[in-house]
């Protein structure tokens, strides 16, 4: 299920809950250590036969195999915690590149804002009665061809 949740959208993911069930094998891992090395020492002097000997031997396999299968969900976590981090990275990979992508468009407009922004009295072009919107008539061909260069030049778009 977790895993299905991942694919689907990693920005609903919770981590919390894989960490909570990650602690809760290793728990279960770390107990079954100490009796299999219970049971060992019981089947060592061979006191027991038969049906007894069995028994333990019947347990080992049960604990032998709860150990392999809680390696094999600990990996599994491993596994799903590194394909969130994955998927996160992706995921603000793809935010910054088009916070860029917006900030090379706009740059232009900010260049054009602080030179026309400085206050100089020798500036003819300030003195236009249309250079409001000449300004903007630049700014937005200057933002348009950035956009078409980023779309059909450089495959960005």
């Amino acid at each position: 299920m977790l895993e299905r949740l991942l694919r689907i959208d990693p920005r609903y993911f919770d981590v919390s809950r894989l960490a909570r069930c990650t602690k809760q094998i290793k728990g279960l891992h770390v107990l079954c250590k100490p009796m299999s090395e219970v049971i060992i020492q019981l089947m060592e002097p061979e006191e027991f036969e038969g049906e007894t000997m069995r028994y333990f031997r019947d347990v080992m396999d049960h604990i032998t195999t709860i150990e392999e299968d809680c390696e094999r969900h600990l990996d599994r976590c491993r596994s799903l915690i590194e394909d969130f981090h994955n998927a996160r990275a992706v995921q603000q990979n793809d935010v910054s590149y088009i916070l860029a992508l917006v900030a090379a468009i706009f740059l232009p407009a900010q260049f054009l804002t602080g030179l026309y922004g400085m206050n100089f009295t020798n500036m003819p072009e300030l003195e236009y009665h249309n250079g409001y919107y000449i300004w903007w008539a630049v700014v937005l061909f200057i933002a348009l061809a950035t956009m078409i260069v980023f779309k059909f030049y450089k495959k960005w778009l």
